[in-house]
């Protein structure tokens, strides 16, 4: 993203353009998975680290949102150096920073389930001021920004809620692996179903860019 806004920051339709297209490619990947392990933590972290990490599920949970606001805020941050403006780009780290050191030490004693969740508040602050440092910069909306990805956030949504039915059904049914293997494939046939039927014309993109990558590929 950076070396491409960099190339075109002398167009603001181009870079709007840019921003939009990778925006919702970025967040067609990132949305279902990190919303998918989310769902999927209370089973891959006892299966992978043992029950004794069996406390640590929320703040893997909290962890895995986070994630999903990194999908769009580091784009944002690429868009931002690309431009020119790396001061803005620090500015917004240096907010984070100073966040940061106000509120954990407030929300420490509550545990680590609380310091993630003020990362993730802190992250999302960030975010939104994020959103208007760029409409300064390349004249696209906060709103837009905000909604560019509601395709894929509807489709995970839908993804979320057929990952927790069959978890649900076969938690304690069956083994930890086949119970895992079930729901990740239960939430990928539900993404990619709802994503077909929210957003046909992101969907077929993004088979087109996979189809080429496959065709590169050494057979």
């Amino acid at each position: 993203t950076l070396p491409v806004v960099a190339y075109a920051q002398s167009e603001p339709e181009t870079l709007r353009r840019v921003f939009r297209q990778g925006l919702r490619l970025s967040t067609a990947i990132s949305y279902p998975f990190f919303i998918g392990a989310a769902v999927a933590a209370p089973v891959f972290v006892p299966l992978f680290f043992g029950p004794d990490w069996s406390n640590s599920i929320l703040t893997v949970q909290l962890m895995m949102l986070m994630g999903v606001r990194s999908a769009t805020a580091s784009f944002t941050g690429a868009v931002i150096r690309g431009a020119g403006r790396p001061a803005s780009q620090a500015a917004l780290t240096a907010l984070g920073l100073v966040l940061a050191l106000v509120s954990l030490p407030l929300v420490a004693r509550f545990g680590l389930p609380a310091i993630v969740g003020a990362l993730l508040a802190k992250g999302l602050i960030t975010w939104v001021v994020g959103a208007f440092v760029l409409k300064q910069i390349i004249g696209y909306s906060v709103s837009g920004q905000l909604t560019v990805g509601w395709p894929s956030l509807a489709a995970s949504a839908l993804m979320w809620a057929a990952a927790v039915a069959a978890l649900q059904m076969l938690g304690g049914h069956a083994s930890p692996w086949l119970t895992l293997l079930a729901v990740a494939g239960v939430g990928a046939f539900a993404y990619a179903l709802a994503l077909a039927l929210i957003a046909p014309a992101l969907t077929s993109r993004f088979l087109g860019i996979l189809n080429r990558l496959l065709r590169k590929s050494p057979a």
